[in-house]
């Protein structure tokens, strides 16, 4: 059975066992009122999500029903291909070979250069850590920054 006959069996299947297990679905209680399914005395009906519902005496055949849709499936056809047909060509291979060469090469590069640059800033940072004042309760960041740094604003205004 091809995939597309699997999906066509699945599509009748699921309509047949809707209707034999009173399958019913709504989005409003007039829609419940208008479509709901007979129930028999003393029944009550169960969401199966998604706004469905059906008569809970009918779960199981339900349940059974969904587990035998889902064993249906369709095999998809087999195609046989000839290796040699498949060769790669040797210039293709070298130039793809020099590119890779190439971007290594690139990656190392830009990996020592990252290194160094962060190697950079981690001394920077270690060199103006002593002027970076601990905070108390007297002296807040804000008081800190105005104090030191009111003058180059005036340059900016």
């Amino acid at each position: 059975m091809t995939p597309q006959e699997a999906k066509e069996k699945k599509e009748k299947m699921t309509s047949d066992l809707l209707k034999s297990c009173g399958v019913f679905f709504a989005f409003s209680n007039q829609q419940f009122n208008e479509n709901k399914t007979p129930l028999k005395e003393g029944e009550k009906y169960i969401s199966i999500n998604n706004g469905g519902y059906l008569p809970k005496s009918n779960l199981a055949a339900f349940k059974i029903g969904l587990a035998e849709i889902g064993k249906v499936k369709g095999t998809k056809k087999k195609i046989e291909y000839d290796v040699s047909d498949f060769q790669p060509d040797e210039d293709k291979v070298k130039e793809y070979e020099e590119r890779q060469g190439a971007k290594a090469e690139r990656y190392q590069e830009l990996a020592t250069k990252a290194k160094s640059e962060s190697t950079q800033r981690y001394q920077t940072a270690q060199r103006i850590e002593h002027r970076i004042p601990f905070y108390d309760d007297k002296l807040n960041f804000a008081g800190w920054f105005v104090k030191n740094f009111a003058g180059w604003f005036k340059v900016f205004i």
